[in-house]
This record gives C-alpha cells, sequence and structure tokens, in this order.
C-alpha cells in the first residue's frame, strides 16, 4: 500500500491510495502457483497548479494466463487485466463525471511494449441520458503493435499509441 503526502511531480500533486494485494489461488496443478493481483487506486487525484483535476476510484484484477510453469523465464508471461474506474475531471469552470469499464480483458504480453487486446468503454456520466457521450478504445486482435482504434460515438478512428 503507497499513499501519497507532498508529493508532486513537476508541479502536479499526487494524491491517494495505491493497494496492491496478492490474492493468487491455489496451485493449480499443485506445482504452478496462478499468480493473480487487485489493484486499487482509493481517491486518487492529480492537481495542476492553476486547480484544475482529475479524481478517480478504480479496481483492477490482473491475472497471469501464459507463462505459469517458467518461472524462471518471464518472457513467455500473458497477463489479462479486467476492471473498472470512475472519476471526474475539472478544467476550468467545467466539472465532468466519467465510467470507465474493461469490457473486453486487456492483454499485455511481456515480450511487448503494448496491450495486444481487449477493449475499454468510458462514458460521459453527467450527461442527460438523450444525449450520450460514449468511447471504446479498442486495442487489437493480439498484435504487438502501437495500433488502436478510438470510437467515439460510433465514429472509429486509428489511433497510434505513445
Amino acid at each position: 500500500t503507497t499513499t501519497f503526502d507532498q508529493f508532486f511531480v513537476n508541479d502536479i500533486k499526487v494524491e491517494g491510495t495505491h493497494k496492491v494485494t496478492n490474492i493468487s489461488g491455489n496451485p493449480v496443478p499443485p506445482s504452478i502457483i496462478a499468480r493473480k493481483f487487485k489493484v486499487e487506486v482509493i481517491n486518487g487525484k492529480l492537481t495542476k497548479p492553476n486547480g484544475d483535476y482529475i479524481k478517480w476510484n478504480s479496481i483492477k484484477t490482473i491475472t497471469q494466463v501464459e507463462g505459469l510453469i517458467t518461472p524462471d523465464f518471464p518472457r513467455d508471461d500473458v497477463f489479462k487485466i479486467e476492471g473498472s474506474a470512475s472519476g471526474k475531471v475539472k478544467r476550468g469552470n467545467l466539472l465532468v463525471r466519467w465510467e470507465s469499464t474493461i469490457t473486453e480483458p486487456l492483454i499485455r504480453r511481456f515480450t511487448c511494449r503494448w496491450i495486444v487486446r481487449g477493449k475499454i468503454r468510458t462514458v460521459r456520466a453527467n450527461l442527460p441520458n438523450n444525449s450520450r457521450w460514449v468511447a471504446v478504445l479498442d486495442f487489437g486482435n493480439g498484435i504487438c503493435d502501437n495500433l488502436a482504434t478510438i470510437t467515439i460515438n460510433g465514429v472509429t478512428r486509428q489511433i497510434t499509441l505513445p
């Protein structure tokens, strides 16, 4: 568990608690331990000097799905990430609430810098039901590359991940 107290990165104040819990179950088969972690951000907040901020809470489960029988060889490790988050962003006089859910598990290979598969759906939560704002970030079909697509209110664009 990490709690930030008067911690800054490039003039941005970092607050909240980051908690990682090992929730690995019983070994299956008995000689193999399936690695599984719960990762929580509790009252996370990043504040700029002008007062603009983002606040959020999130909970994710990270499960190792490949590479379990080779613990000394991490290059074949593959992890599945599931979970959700919610929060709000203040920018000037605008305050926006949002909710985000991993709708298809994110797949992360040890040998790839980027997530190779999965989808995240984000909605703007403080709009009336008849004026939806929905975005879906799609990381692709399993190929290791820095390309993804973002679909906002039905319009899809390819993007390049940093």
